[in-house]
């Protein structure tokens, strides 16, 4: 009885043993997992800012990778809310960064209870909109386009001022919304050749701030998206 014991209690510490090892080991898996995921997030945002489509397309690929492998380790609802809570922006910021401005509204008309989302929305409209002034010469024309503009993206730009978190951390939100109630302001921005946009993915602990800009002025973010953009000039 008393070996019984003794060997019961050998196995019960080699148990733990075991069990610890195992711990260590998936800690460690999990920290490389997210390290890794991290260098790819981080190079996704550089191939947006640099305007390198093919590896910032590259690198959402493996991001969804990444997605998908959390889903299999059953950590899906996890991961999307922490890692992965509006991929639909990722999507939209490559989508810009390939001026497939059409998807990019597609992407985002239903999602404009998202500050940024709303803001982007407008950006890919104007985008459209820029387009068909410089396309033509013709004063009416240019006219009727400024029109629509103010008609169809000042809407998305007040969206994003109302829900946004104020000018103090979006102040890119106001201005490029004022931008469009002044017809002089808003006619150079027209005709001016677009900058590249500029994305980058951030996070800040937890903390929304905002600076994404139409116009010349940059920098927005949100726990995962952090938006450097130029999207209409000064």
């Amino acid at each position: 009885m008393e070996k019984w014991s003794q060997a019961r209690s050998r196995l019960m510490r080699l148990a733990g043993i075991f069990i610890s090892i195992a711990a260590v080991l998936a800690l460690a898996l999990c920290l490389n997992v997210l390290g890794n995921f991290f260098q790819h997030r981080d190079r996704f945002s550089s191939g947006i800012r640099n305007y390198d489509r093919e590896t910032a397309r590259k690198e959402l690929s493996d991001l969804a990778y990444y997605r998908s492998m959390f889903q299999r380790w059953r950590l899906g609802r996890a991961a999307d809310r922490f890692l992965f809570p509006k991929t639909y922006l990722y999507e939209a910021s490559l989508n810009i960064l390939a001026e497939d401005y059409e998807k990019v509204i597609d992407s985002l008309e239903s999602k404009k209870d998202d500050h940024l989302a709303s803001y982007m929305l407008g950006i890919a409209k104007y985008r459209i909109f820029q387009a068909e002034y410089q396309n033509t010469k013709n004063k009416n024309r240019r006219n009727e386009i400024m029109k629509k503009v103010v008609e169809n993206v000042r809407p998305d730009f007040e969206n994003a001022v109302r829900i946004g978190p104020g000018p103090a951390q979006a102040f890119d939100y106001s201005f490029d919304y004022d931008l469009l109630s002044d017809g002089k302001a808003l006619r150079q921005a027209l005709g001016q050749p677009k900058p590249k946009p500029q994305f980058v993915l951030d996070t800040n602990d937890g903390k929304k701030k905002c600076r994404c800009s139409a116009t010349s002025r940059h920098t927005t973010s949100s726990p995962l998206l952090t938006s450097r953009a130029s999207m209409m000039s000064r």
